[in-house]
């Protein structure tokens, strides 16, 4: 049995939950604040986890190495960008660090500068563009909506893309459109392509090609590897 004077004795020890100082203020725009940040960090991690893991290949950047020598200014002024509208237009021939250099600083932006960044190679974003066209035109212009608003977009190897002869006209008419939307939006872009103007014309038709070309150059530093 218990002694009713020391259950009386052991409760009067305990804290009085029933009768609180106050009531208790809570800032709940601060907490869905702090809990929004947390989860877009969370985000902006696994997103940057997923890209190293995807490209395995570039993870590895080292700008003192010796095959960098002739590029190197160019490499350190990619990896120092600044986020802003005027993106970087990175052209030159397969090896002199455009692609590595630009990875190294999209793993910045994502890991310390705490921004989303939309990578893509040109070959993929081209895939993409024939996979959604076949859903019809609204699905194609929807993908391409999405990725015009995001906040930093990276395609690299433009020109490289390869797709069928039916698709072809389509999937530039896209791409055009793509460049267009966000250099009109103000948003910026990291393009990494081994294309001069004259063999962007040869790829993509002298007013596609003309086009792209104008818009990456005057949206973009263009920044020359060799």
């Amino acid at each position: 049995m218990h002694d009713p004077e020391t259950t009386k004795t052991l409760s009067s020890q305990l804290p009085d939950f029933d009768a609180p100082d106050g009531p208790i203020s809570v800032d709940w725009a601060q907490v869905q604040a702090e809990y929004t940040a947390r989860a877009l960090d969370a985000t902006r991690a696994a997103r940057a986890r997923r890209l190293r893991e995807r490209y395995p290949g570039v993870v590895d950047f080292d700008i003192a190495h010796s095959k960098l020598e002739a590029t190197r200014a160019q490499c350190a002024a990619v990896v120092g960008w600044r986020y802003g509208p005027k993106g970087l237009l990175l052209v030159g021939e397969h090896g002199g660090g455009k692609t590595r250099s630009a990875f190294a600083l999209v793993q910045r932006l994502m890991t310390h500068d705490r921004l989303n960044v939309d990578w893509w190679t040109a070959q993929d974003l081209a895939g993409r563009i024939c996979e959604e066209v076949e859903y019809g035109v609204d699905e194609a212009r929807k993908f391409i909506d999405a990725l015009s608003d995001a906040r930093c977009l990276v395609i690299d190897d433009l020109g490289q893309e390869e797709v069928n002869a039916s698709q072809r006209d389509r999937v530039q008419a896209w791409m055009l459109s793509l460049i267009d939307k966000r250099c009109v939006k103000g948003l910026p872009m990291i393009v990494t392509t081994n294309y001069g103007a004259k063999r962007m014309y040869v790829k993509y038709g002298h007013e596609r090609g003309g086009a792209i070309a104008r818009r990456l150059s005057e949206h973009c530093e263009v920044l020359r590897f060799g």
